[in-house]
């Protein structure tokens, strides 16, 4: 099931990020999952962070990121939010470490859903991630609200899956007809909800962004490393 999603949202993903640009950008979580949602990004350094090392290329949680304030261009979240014990946490560590006009992607089961329910049932595919165990469920209207407050910009929403969840095949196939459809006659039920945010500028001065490269703070782990990651400290 989990690679079922991971297939659409990859599908999905190039339509969504090619307008994006920048130096550095994080996929942060489900790092074991191949290939990365940034592949078709056109930021120049990418790299994945998880709570596990298994496929990932920095060890870290989404509620203390392992980066230096404004440091990433890009920050690509799929179900980070519903699996985290504390979600406003992981939004004020976003708002931290992206640059003024940095995207924020959040990938997350649609609560008025059939993949939504199913997954609140704990039997969605990613059910044990994360550090709370069981999925929470957020509506468009409250993440909104959160973004608000930290002085993010919504500037899209897609809606993704629409036959419903099954682990055979035969049934999903037979299903095929329901993603025409649903994204015609009610596209807001869509199993799968991805939020595109933008943070806003915050000065009228423009200044000219210097090229950087990805570091991480030190004493993170980081895998047998991309050339793009460094070490740097912060006393």
């Amino acid at each position: 099931m989990g690679r079922q999603v991971w297939s659409r949202l990859h599908e999905e993903m190039p339509g969504l990020l090619g307008e994006m640009f920048g130096y550095v950008g994080v996929q942060i979580g489900l790092g074991a999952l191949s290939p990365s949602l940034l592949v078709s990004s056109r930021v120049k350094q990418q790299a994945g962070l998880a709570t596990a090392l298994s496929g990932a290329d920095i060890l870290g949680r989404p509620e203390a990121l392992p980066f230096g304030a404004e440091a990433l261009d890009l920050v690509v979240l799929p179900h980070v939010l519903e699996f985290s014990s504390d979600p406003h946490q992981v939004l004020r560590e976003v708002d931290r470490v992206l640059v003024p006009d940095g995207h924020a992607i959040f990938i997350g089961f649609n609560p008025v859903s059939l993949w939504g329910l199913w997954t609140l049932a704990g039997g969605g595919p990613w059910s044990t991630s994360g550090s709370s165990g069981r999925a929470h469920l957020y509506t468009q209207t409250r993440l909104k609200d959160w973004l608000a407050l930290l002085g993010f910009d919504i500037t899209e929403t897609r809606y993704l899956l629409y036959r419903p969840p099954s682990r055979r095949a035969l049934v999903a196939d037979r299903c095929g007809w329901l993603e025409s459809a649903g994204r015609r006659r009610f596209p807001m039920f869509g199993g799968i909800r991805i939020i595109a945010a933008r943070k806003r500028e915050s000065t009228l001065t423009f200044i000219k962004p210097s090229r950087r490269r990805l570091r991480v703070l030190s004493g993170a782990t980081i895998k047998t490393a991309p050339k793009a990651i460094s070490s740097e400290r912060h006393d």
